[in-house]
């Protein structure tokens, strides 16, 4: 991850340990596709009980590094808001 942002120059990391509230975000994301997967499975694809945890474990680990990167991305933007016209004024 970049330490400032290419257009502002906005500090990726504004504070220490900053991202530790990105876990909660991380979090939520996993239990949406947790639940996601458990409809798909369960209800759609009508597969055995046991194939939920085989196809969710399969599916979390292939999507863990796009959850670690838009986990991040959705907790910052909490917190410092895109302005597409600042780096435009240097």
């Amino acid at each position: 991850m970049n330490k400032n942002c290419a257009v502002c120059g906005q500090p990726a990391e504004p504070e220490p340990g900053f991202y530790y509230g990105a876990m909660y975000m991380s979090y939520g994301l996993c239990v949406a596709i947790c639940g996601f997967n458990f409809i798909l499975t369960e209800f759609i694809l009508k597969l055995p009980e046991y194939s939920f945890l085989v196809v969710n474990t399969l599916i979390l680990i292939l999507l863990w590094p796009l959850v670690f990167r838009y986990a991040r991305v959705l907790y910052i933007y909490l917190f410092i808001r895109y302005d597409p016209n600042a780096g435009k004024n240097q």
